[in-house]
């Protein structure tokens, strides 16, 4: 399924500094939809880095990798 990021938002502080970034994406195959909205906060990104030091290809990259994490199937709890 291609998904697509659809929008790239930024929340300010009252300090002006980035807070967390919301990336959107959407996608569809035949008759399967996906539409996620996915928030980074500071506390995600690797030591010493910060969103302002970032590509909108690396956010895009960090989005996606968490859309994937927490859309896994765990295969022991669809046990139990």
């Amino acid at each position: 399924m291609d998904i697509n990021t659809t929008r790239l938002a930024y929340q300010f502080g009252n300090d002006g500094q980035t807070e967390s970034i919301q990336i959107a994406f959407n996608g569809n195959m035949s008759n399967n939809y996906i539409n996620a909205t996915i928030e980074i906060k500071q506390d995600e990104l690797d030591n010493g880095q910060s969103f302002d030091d970032l590509t909108k290809k690396e956010i895009e990259a960090i989005g996606r990798k968490k859309l994937s994490d927490i859309t896994a199937v765990d295969e022991e709890k669809q046990t139990e």
